[in-house]
């Protein structure tokens, strides 16, 4: 950003030449200050007189013999010359005029404030750049307002020491700016009483607050009620089994969004003022108190705890015939077979809804509820999530018909019926001259959850051709027809993804079943069953005899276009990593293995570049089968495929398409 001079002041050796050169600004040097306009004039004029004499440097130079010392002295004055020219005309940069108005709202975007406090970051390494950033940065008090998280419970005491040193600095840099932070904190500690009591000293400017605490910890917090004036946002978790009854941020004057975890006790809140909730838990008190006094809500999510036993959860008490007139957002998920929300839907009017979620498990699918809602309600909703455990035909028809407007649609396992629906086509008649969908006209995104071993695979891949390949229409159809931009297929178990290669090969049916069997070896490596009858070392002896049988098929196969294929669409590669990171396996084993598996995905990936335009479905970066448009594949923008291999398989999280959908087994 500045530039140096390594002498202020050039000594002129050169015949011809003597006297010397000096900056005439050595207080801009080193610096990011602007120059006046008088400095600016000395700068250039310094600037002119070096370029003349370094040109007439050189028009000396090349009349002196190439090897005499008064070339290299010459040569040395030209380097030295064109140093002070990069120097000084660094000086005259425009950036050195930038407003500071402007560089503070850099900053700012440099370090966007996050929805979950979790993941905020402190700007240090803005004060680290120079001076000027560094003044700059210090006379930005919200810039310091979004501290880390802080997690005790567990600290030593010099950890301890410099976690509050940190909370200090940030603190008093952010002056009087409202605060974000997460808090962790289960388990009480006397080195965690200064850092607490300093938190605590600041909840009038708590704005944005995530508190993990437990049923010990949270008497600490007692302090607070009634001094939230700032406090908009609040993350809530506490772990204690028992009743409990918390009114701590009952007086938040400007508290609006609420999300709360799994716990066993009641919060009293501002419930007339929220604008977003979300909540997962066992118990229903919360949602009713929401659906009866927050006229305001435009957000509002329920999830029944999936971890906590279902004979433990409330049934929905009766919900008055309510109105939201603001509400977006509805999102309603059980979990369990016995958990119901009999009556919820149908006392609801949103006349604004965009985005539905409903994710019932139960023996009622509630499809009856939903489709009764839809009908009293005259919303637009053009975002729609449905997961129930069976879905006829007819009903699929009649929700979509009264959903004409989606965008995005997420279902599971559709039967044959409901993928035919999805498929047809308007003809002309005389009352239209377009064409169209039947159902969905205007979807744009279709994704499909298959939580079993699925049968009708085949109509859904004719169904993706159908729904994204324009050239499946004939040209006068597509020109009015809406085509999907993504087809996704999401798989909680392993699917018969073999048959999506086309057979253009002899030996397909040999690689066909040499996958199957490969996966079927894979599979049964983490079989509970086999896992629970053996002793530590039967279970490795048996686990290295498995995975080493797999491993040498797959070496000892001569891979072609068709197997890199075959191998891809199947995704052993993603199954063999995932064996690699839960079979318990002795470490220096596993890496031995993973570094088998790196050679075989290298010698694999260009076979299977080449079979790349063969490939109608690939695999996205969030384990989704996404189906490859026919124009995708002539016009070749795609991404190439590669087969996937992480190195750092041990600290390997699950797969995120099967981590946000949830199956009770």
């Amino acid at each position: 950003m500045y530039g140096t001079i390594k002498k202020w002041q050039l000594k002129l050796t050169t015949s011809g030449y003597e006297g010397s050169i000096a900056t005439p600004v050595p207080g801009l040097l080193r610096t990011n200050r602007a120059p006046t306009e008088s400095e600016a004039t000395l700068i250039r004029h310094a600037i002119t007189t070096a370029e003349m004499e370094m040109l007439h440097m050189r028009t000396n130079r090349s009349s002196s013999p190439p090897c005499s010392e008064q070339v290299r002295s010459v040569e040395m004055q030209i380097a030295m010359r064109k140093d002070f020219i990069r120097t000084h005309t660094i000086l005259l940069s425009s950036f050195r005029h930038f407003p500071p108005e402007l560089l503070t709202e850099i900053f700012f975007h440099c370090v966007d404030e996050e929805d979950d406090p979790k993941s905020n970051e402190a700007p240090w390494k803005l004060g680290h750049v120079c001076h000027h950033w560094r003044r700059i940065a210090l006379d930005a008090p919200s810039l310091w307002a979004n501290l880390p998280p802080t997690y005790l419970g567990t600290l030593k005491k010099a950890v301890a020491k410099r976690l509050l040193a940190r909370l200090s600095t940030l603190l008093e840099r952010s002056s009087d700016a409202v605060l974000s932070f997460h808090l962790y904190t289960h388990h009480a500690s006397p080195l965690d009483t200064p850092i607490l009591d300093l938190l605590l000293a600041h909840c009038e400017r708590w704005e944005k607050v995530s508190l993990e605490v437990s049923g010990v910890t949270v008497r600490q917090f007692l302090r607070v009620k009634g001094r939230l004036n700032s406090l908009r946002s609040l993350t809530f978790c506490i772990r204690r089994s028992g009743e409990q009854h918390l009114d701590l941020f009952e007086a938040a004057p400007m508290l609006t969004k609420v999300n709360l975890h799994p716990w066993d006790g009641m919060l009293a809140l501002p419930w007339s003022q929220l604008t977003d909730f979300e909540e997962e838990s066992p118990h229903v008190a919360n949602l009713a108190h929401v659906l009866n006094s927050s006229i305001r809500l435009k957000f509002l999510a329920f999830a029944s705890d999936r971890y906590t036993s279902w004979s433990t959860f409330q049934e929905i008490p009766d919900i008055q015939p309510t109105t939201l007139s603001c509400l977006t957002f509805l999102s309603i998920q059980m979990f369990h077979p016995s958990q119901r929300f009999d009556g919820l839907l149908l006392n609801l009017t949103l006349p604004v809804l965009r985005t539905l979620t409903i994710r019932c498990f139960g023996i009622t699918p509630y499809t009856s509820e939903v489709i009764g809602m839809l009908k009293r309600n005259s919303c637009t909703v053009q975002h729609l999530t449905f997961h129930t455990r069976a879905l006829e035909a007819v009903e699929l028809v009649q929700l979509l018909t009264l959903t004409s407007s989606l965008v995005s649609l997420d279902i599971n396992d559709p039967e044959p019926g409901c993928i035919k629906y999805l498929g047809l086509v308007n003809k002309k008649t005389i009352f239209s001259n377009k064409v169209g969908w039947v159902l969905v006209p205007l979807l744009e995104s279709l994704t499909v959850r298959l939580t079993e071993p699925y049968r009708h695979l085949a109509q859904l891949f004719k169904l993706a051709r159908l729904r994204c390949d324009t050239l499946s229409l004939s040209e006068n159809n597509h020109r009015h027809t809406m085509m999907l931009k993504t087809f996704r297929i999401a798989s909680s178990v392993s699917q018969d993804y073999v048959h999506l290669y086309p057979a253009i090969c002899s030996q397909i049916e040999h690689v066909v079943h040499m996958v199957l069997v490969l996966r079927d070896i894979l599979q049964s490596i983490s079989s509970p069953q086999l896992l629970s009858v053996l002793s530590r070392k039967e279970r490795i002896n048996l686990l290295s005899l498995r995975i080493e049988s797999a491993m040498i098929s797959m070496e000892s196969l001569q891979i072609t276009e068709e197997n890199a294929g075959l191998f891809y669409l199947s995704s052993i590669d993603y199954t063999f990593r995932h064996v690699l990171h839960d079979a318990q396996l002795l470490d220096h084993a596993k890496v031995k293995l993973s570094q088998r598996l790196d050679n075989l995905v290298a010698r694999w990936n260009p076979f299977l570049r080449a079979a790349a335009p063969n490939l109608k479905w690939d695999w996205d970066d969030d384990e989704y089968l996404v189906y490859i448009p026919e124009t995708d594949r002539i016009s070749g923008d795609r991404k190439p495929p590669k087969f996937r291999c992480d190195r750092e398989f041990v600290h390997h999280d699950s797969i995120p398409a099967l981590k946000v959908f949830y199956w009770p087994a």
